[in-house]
């Protein structure tokens, strides 16, 4: 009689590098909500993975966009919002994923970034004494521009797909530490490959 071997479970290979593209939706979180709406990131980079380890090495290049925008109505006076608000960072830190069995995959990670903050808030506030009246008005504007250190902490979870790429779900947290600390949430799903 013959004596066959157990057959072996075969395990995906992650490979060593992978290119990674994704975007989503920003919330900006702490003081800066107060002047800031949502808005939109696009981001893309890479991942490298020592050989067999839990631990990649990930850098990351973003653009987050916010919107500013309201009107408000404050007891005797009005006040319209607009404005906008840029960040460009260059990220760099480790990722940790450990291995898991299963159809999916979670990850945590944390980078310290280097990041580009460009701000223009443009605000009038008018008075009215009665419904068509509003005689006197202020405008005010301000412009800021720093480039400050900041760091991020995320975590997500990867799905397979077909030919050894994953699509992913990720949620993170920035600070950018301007004078006034720029803390932002971007959720986004994305691709690696």
């Amino acid at each position: 009689m013959l004596h066959r071997s157990p057959r072996r479970k075969r395990t995906q290979r992650r490979p060593r590098c992978k290119v990674t593209s994704w975007g989503g939706y920003s919330a900006a979180s702490g003081n800066i909500s107060d002047y800031l709406g949502g808005g939109a990131i696009i981001d893309g980079g890479l991942t490298f993975w020592p050989q067999g380890g839990p631990i990649g090495i990930r850098a990351d290049l973003s653009y987050d966009y916010f919107y500013v925008g309201g009107y408000g109505y404050y007891g005797p006076y009005y006040g319209t919002n607009h404005g906008w608000a840029d960040v460009s960072s260059l990220a760099a830190g480790v990722v940790f994923q450990p291995h898991q069995y299963g159809w999916s995959r979670f990850y945590g990670l944390a980078q310290i970034s280097g990041s580009d903050v460009r701000l223009g808030l443009r605000q009038y506030n008018y008075n009215c004494a009665g419904p068509y009246n509003c005689p006197s008005g202020a405008f005010y504007a301000n412009d800021y521009g720093a480039t400050k250190l900041g760091w991020n902490l995320g975590l997500g979870v990867e799905f397979p797909a077909y030919w050894g790429s994953s699509w992913f779900l990720e949620a993170q947290w920035r600070r950018v530490q301007t004078q006034q600390a720029f803390d932002y949430w971007p959720l986004t799903v994305g691709l690696r490959f």
